[in-house]
Order: C-alpha cells, then sequence, then structure tokens
C-alpha cells in the first residue's frame, strides 16, 4: 500500500490540503485504529510532519526506529482535511469571516480609546442670509400696520415724539376723537419687542391716532418667512465607528443651542436636512430636523417704553420634541422606532441642557448652524483583524464562497465522519477555522 509524505506547516484549524509529496510504499501495523493507524516503512520519516493514505489526511503524531532501516510512524487524523468538501457544503451562521463581512456591523471584541476625535460642519442661514436687528412695534394711529420694524435711532425718535407738546395737546381737546380713546401719549404704543434677526417688507410711514405725523418711516414685517438647508455630517470613519456607541452628533441651531442626535438614524447618510420657519413679528423661530426633532426657539426680547407695553417675556428660551414627531410629519410611526432609538451610547457626551445655550444673545454670538461629530477609534484598527480573525458577518451563508477564517455559531455540518469527528468539527467552525 502506498501512503505520501509531506512536509508541511499548516494551522490546527485549516482546512489546508498538501501537495507534491513523496509516494512510498509502507505495511499497516496490524491492530490499529483507521483513525490513528501506525505504518511500518523502510524510508527514514524524519523530515516529514504530514501525510495522506487515499482521500484521508493524517498528522504525524510519533516516529520510531523500530531497528535498522525499520520505522514506525503513528498519525491522527486531521477531520478539516479530510472531510474539507463536506465542511465547505455547509450552510451555517457566520459570525466573523475575512472575506464576507459588513464594516457597518458593531465588532463587540472591540473596546473604544480614550481620546476623542472631533469634525465639524457648518451652514448659512440662507433663507435670512441678510437679517437685520429691529425692533417691532404695534401702536393706534391712521393707516397703521399691525406691525412696524424700526431701527434704535427710529425708536428714539419715536418715543421722542411721544413726549412732544404738538401730540399731548391732542389728549387735551374733548372733542378729538383721541382722547376718548386713549389716555396719555404712552398708550399709543401698544407693543415693542427687539429682534436681532427681522426680515422686513415694504416702507411703512408711522402715524400715530389723531394723525399726528411722527416723521419716522419703518417698515413692514414679513411674518412667515420658510426655508431649508442640507449640512454634510462630518463623519470621522466609514464603518461601525459611526455608530452611537463609538460617535455622538451634535448640533448647533441659532437662538436655540445645542442638540444631540443619535447617530444611528443617520448611518449611510451623508447630510441631515433641516426645515426653517422665522416669525419676525415676535422673534421666533422653528426647526424641523428631519423626522428626528422640532426645535423652538424664542429670539424676541419685549421692551418696556411706557407704562403699558410692560409684560413677561413671550416664550420659553428653547424647547423640543425628540424623537419620531408623527403628528407633525402626517404619519403615525409607532414602538418599531422607538426601539431603534433604544440603543443607548456608550459614548455619554454631556451638551447640558437640551436647548442651553440659547436665546436672543445666543443668535447674536453664532448664526451659523454647526454640525459636530465627537467619536472615540477602537483600540485596534478593525482592518487589521481580518486576515486572521474575521470581521462581523452575523448572516446565513454557505462556507463553500468563503475563505480565510470563518467563524460560526451552531454549525452541524453534514458528514460520513463518526459523531466524535462530527462534533469536533462542528466545534472548531464554532471557535473559528481557516477555509484555505
Amino acid at each position: 500500500m502506498e501512503i505520501t509524505l509531506y512536509n508541511f506547516i499548516k494551522r490546527r484549524n485549516s482546512t489546508k490540503k498538501p501537495s507534491k509529496g513523496e509516494t512510498i510504499n509502507v505495511t499497516l501495523k496490524e491492530g490499529c485504529s483507521h483513525y490513528n493507524p501506525s505504518f511500518i516503512l523502510n524510508t527514514n520519516p524524519t523530515n516529514y510532519s504530514y501525510l495522506s493514505w487515499g482521500t484521508w489526511y493524517y498528522y504525524i503524531t510519533d516516529i520510531v526506529n523500530t531497528r535498522n532501516g525499520v520505522w514506525t510512524i503513528s498519525c491522527e487524523i486531521d477531520p478539516l482535511a479530510t472531510w474539507k468538501d463536506d465542511i465547505k457544503s455547509t450552510t451555517a451562521f457566520v459570525l466573523y469571516s475575512t472575506s464576507n463581512y459588513n464594516t457597518d456591523l458593531i465588532d463587540p471584541r472591540l473596546s473604544s480609546a480614550k481620546d476623542t476625535i472631533i469634525n465639524t460642519s457648518n451652514a448659512n442661514l440662507s433663507f435670512i442670509a441678510t437679517p437685520q436687528p429691529r425692533y417691532i412695534i404695534s401702536y393706534v394711529g391712521t393707516h397703521s400696520n399691525p406691525y412696524v420694524a424700526v431701527t434704535d435711532t427710529q425708536l428714539a425718535k419715536i418715543m421722542s415724539k411721544m413726549s412732544d407738546n404738538a401730540f399731548a395737546e391732542l389728549f387735551t381737546d374733548p372733542n378729538n376723537a383721541i382722547s376718548k380713546m386713549l389716555t396719555d401719549t404712552g398708550s399709543c404704543i401698544t407693543s415693542c419687542i427687539y429682534n436681532p434677526c427681522t426680515i422686513v417688507g415694504a416702507i411703512s410711514e408711522i402715524i400715530f391716532a389723531g394723525g399726528y405725523n411722527t416723521g419716522v418711516v419703518g417698515n413692514a414685517v414679513n411674518r412667515d418667512a420658510t426655508g431649508s438647508v442640507s449640512i454634510t455630517i462630518p463623519w470621522n470613519f466609514s464603518d461601525f465607528r459611526n455608530r452611537s456607541q463609538f460617535t455622538s452628533l451634535l448640533l448647533y441651531l441659532p437662538a436655540y443651542g445645542w442638540l444631540e442626535l443619535n447617530a444611528d438614524n443617520f448611518q449611510g447618510r451623508s447630510s441631515i436636512n433641516i426645515k426653517m420657519t422665522l416669525d419676525s413679528v415676535v422673534g421666533e423661530i422653528c426647526y424641523i430636523i428631519e423626522n428626528q426633532a422640532r426645535c423652538v426657539a424664542q429670539m424676541g426680547v419685549p421692551i418696556q417704553i411706557s407704562t403699558v407695553t410692560q409684560g413677561n417675556p413671550l416664550g420659553a428660551i428653547g424647547n423640543v420634541v425628540a424623537g419620531s414627531i408623527a403628528g407633525l410629519m402626517g404619519n403615525y410611526a409607532g414602538a418599531g422606532v422607538s426601539a431603534f432609538n433604544a440603543i443607548t451610547s456608550a459614548i455619554g457626551t454631556n451638551v447640558g441642557s437640551v436647548g442651553g445655550s440659547g436665546g436672543n444673545t445666543s443668535y447674536i454670538s453664532k448664526k451659523d448652524i454647526t454640525l459636530v461629530c465627537i467619536s472615540h477609534n477602537t483600540n485596534v484598527d478593525p482592518s487589521s483583524l481580518a486576515n486572521n480573525y474575521g470581521r462581523p458577518c452575523n448572516k446565513v451563508v454557505s462556507l463553500s464562497g468563503l475563505s480565510g477564517y470563518v467563524q460560526t455559531t451552531n454549525a452541524n455540518v453534514s458528514t460520513w465522519a463518526p459523531k466524535q469527528y462530527k462534533d469536533e468539527i462542528d466545534t472548531l467552525l464554532n471557535g473559528g477555522v481557516y477555509i484555505e
């Protein structure tokens, strides 16, 4: 009978088969197992570590010089090489693979590094590219607009005109209708709000009640200005490290402040779309960040210019409705969306109160939308694992299409091998093997 000897190097958990060996005649030792055979030969086998006998493959475990010129070699079957075809015909759930993997899947074998990587992008509020700080007043008068925008200088002139003798004398004439409508000159101004971001319209002449011309010309106010902007997501990576366990997204909205976004909701995206509506009369701006959040910020500040115009601020500095805003978007988003959002970031990012740093001074100090991407790298580069340990696959595939490292879970190879070797093959696959 013949065997083929090989000086062959392979990993213990590999399906690799040798080639170009030395074929010699041998005698099978009586009483030995077919799976752990011993062969008697007249050739010195000390330079060899592996052999094949027909379609079976063995590791050489011992070499004994029985007598001069006669050698006995003991062997142990290599189940991965012997039943390689059965292994490759198996379909299994593959956890990690060198040749078939998804870089968007988190690799739980890695941990995060302590150092942070920060990248930012900016976008302009293009629909209010030339915002103007104005005082928005409402007044009692003839030919008046409901609201008129005026500058600092114009407001000072109006206040001066309110104390003008000619205007005050209108209130002393009992036959003048103004004396029946208003109590004094100060009551002709019903409200005044300072808005650092005002979109103005046509010119409007300001004439108080009683036909008193102030000589001040303001502007009508554009109450509902809308626009949208797309801001680039400054991702730090191109794989699973962009997920919320490693990356946080912080969005700065002028007049509102910071808003933390779940990075998982923007995987595969290169930008975030933001819709905006500005009410210049009350100084309120509303942001809608896709279907993730609705943020409202109050920039307008009530200004007291008489005893009549005093009052409380018009609203809170900022508020947010996070998650899926079904009512706003006109559709119902159920628990499925919430379940996806429930993945909690392992890298917590504290931006203070949601909507913090908002309000009038916030808008004045920073007028651009800013998106900050803060990431923590893994302790080793994920790509460095591919050759020796594979990368996450997490799907059912045929092993025939794979090469390199493969690790399965609950493998069950269909083979004619005895149970102990079938179990060994399954165990090796679940621990990780190299298909070579």
